[in-house]
């Protein structure tokens, strides 16, 4: 069982990534271990964070957040072995400097990303999509823009290859 959330930091414009891990079949467990990913007291990336998106690649036996920046846009993802200390935790990947809102998921290893990018017309995103996988870093490709006109971030699940995204979008058709 694993949670990854955003908490606010020492200072009011501090914000780090946690990660709770419970590992209830684990011999010996003695309660759940808490990891800042990001943020202060993290010992692989300092900044302002936010908006955490947790997925678990059972194949591989990665964890893996993607999360905002939000000092400037783009989003990164760490990933890590249940259990690692927080020193074994590694930055896998980094977007691009418009994205922001982000949702992973997995299935079989392999991992799907969806964020919003730049801001279009009126008060709409583009939805651009990624692949790739958590136990090797930068193996991360762009898919493209998979929509122009989106208003929310999207929600992503993965079943058997075939990856669904919903989102509220405009569409002129």
């Amino acid at each position: 069982v694993a949670i990854a959330c955003a908490m606010p930091g020492p200072a009011a414009t501090d914000s780090s990534i946690k990660l709770i891990w419970m590992d209830f079949f684990s011999p010996n467990y003695f309660g759940p271990e808490l990891y800042t990913v990001a943020g202060p007291g993290s010992t692989l990336m300092t900044g302002r964070y936010g908006r955490p998106s947790l997925t678990v690649d059972p194949v591989n036996a990665y964890w893996g957040v993607a999360f905002d920046n939000l000092t400037e846009p783009r989003v990164h993802v760490v990933a890590g072995k249940p259990g690692d200390q927080p020193n074994n935790m590694a930055k896998v990947f980094q977007t691009g400097s418009t994205d922001h809102h982000p949702a992973i998921r997995s299935f079989k290893g392999d991992i799907s990303l969806v964020t919003l990018g730049a801001k279009g017309d009126g008060n709409y995103w583009v939805m651009k999509g990624y692949y790739g996988v958590l136990h090797t870093a930068n193996t991360f490709t762009s898919i493209g823009d998979l929509d122009d006109n989106c208003r929310t971030p999207a929600d992503i699940d993965m079943k058997n290859n075939d990856v669904y995204v919903a989102a509220s979008c405009y569409d002129d058709a």
